[in-house]
């Protein structure tokens, strides 16, 4: 019985991933080619989103994985509040950080970090997720957030600048 599960979560795990490519594909061939300045705009945010989510996670989910086999199942739910709450207080701090920050530092990227800031408090519940879901073993969920929801967003976000360009240039051809 244990193996079928095992066969089945190997399964999902394998089409979300071909999944995720797929996206990531038409996306890189037939969205991001047509506005350079975009995709280059998107992968700015999405580092610095990189470098956030690691603050904000804090060790959370590296404590999931080395303490959830020893404890009792009353202590592992209690590890895994702990993960969160602190994915909280952390990105608030982050956060009130950023907004003092932005009234004493004059960057013309400081907008960035802003816009990154989001993206990174949802990688860090991500991996705090998946961490868990490693745990009790259903691999697939968490596969899924992480190849095919940001994928999909980034194709949504793509499309609506296009259609804003689009529909600026119109607007402007119209006012001639």
């Amino acid at each position: 019985m244990k193996g079928s599960n095992t066969y089945k979560q190997a399964f999902w795990f394998t089409i979300i991933n071909y999944l995720g490519v797929i996206i990531g594909a038409v996306s890189t061939v037939f969205i991001y080619p047509y506005d350079k300045e975009f995709l280059g705009m998107v992968r700015y945010v999405d580092s610095i989103a990189q470098l956030l989510f690691p603050v904000m996670v804090f060790g959370g989910a590296q404590a999931l994985i080395h303490f959830y086999p020893s404890l009792s199942e009353d202590n592992k739910r209690q590890l895994f509040k702990y993960g969160m709450t602190t994915i909280l207080l952390v990105s608030f701090v982050i956060l009130l950080l950023l907004i003092v920050g932005n009234t004493f530092i004059e960057w013309e990227n400081y907008k960035y970090l802003f816009y990154a800031f989001p993206i990174g408090f949802v990688l860090a519940f991500v991996e705090l997720f998946r961490r868990q879901a490693t745990n009790i073993e259903k691999l697939e969920v968490p596969t899924f957030y992480e190849k095919i929801i940001p994928k999909i967003e980034r194709v949504r976000k793509g499309i609506t600048h296009h259609l804003f360009l689009l529909r600026n240039k119109t607007k402007k051809t119209l006012t001639r």
